[in-house]
């Protein structure tokens, strides 16, 4: 079992799921691949889905606020380019952090991005214990 923020993480999962589905490829069927491991007292949550992938150099402009990448500014998308931006942050306000692993995921087709936090069971925090939830983690 894991223990986290899980208001945090629903929100950074939320960014990241909500961003993958927004910029599956049109007249496709979308999909995105959620993977969920744990090993040294990390967990890890790797979302990928079958768009077109961040476009070269575009990859040290997504994580800042305001930002969007090239592809996702010619389409009518939505969003301000704050989501990534945010999730990063919340990240690394729970010890963790996120990170674009693969531009175009070989097999998928889409973006690939990474989510790596301390499993708090294993850390003292200050923080009231009833934010944190237990859930059984299968790798």
């Amino acid at each position: 079992s894991v223990a986290t923020d899980i208001d945090l993480l629903g929100q950074i999962v939320g960014v990241l799921v909500n961003n993958a589905i927004r910029y599956a490829r049109a007249g496709e069927q979308k999909r995105v691949l959620l993977c969920l491991s744990k090993a040294d007292g990390r967990i890890a949550i790797d979302v990928i889905d079958t768009g077109e992938g961040v476009e070269w150099g575009d990859e040290r402009h997504i994580f800042k606020p305001f930002r969007r990448g090239k592809s996702a500014a010619k389409k009518a998308q939505g969003g301000i380019g704050l989501g990534l931006a945010l999730a990063r942050n919340w990240a690394r306000l729970m010890g963790g952090r996120l990170e674009l692993i693969a531009r175009m995921h070989p097999a998928m087709g889409g973006a690939h991005f990474r989510l790596c936090l301390p499993d708090m069971q294993d850390r003292s925090v200050g923080r009231e214990t009833s934010r944190l939830a237990t859930k059984p983690v299968s790798a």
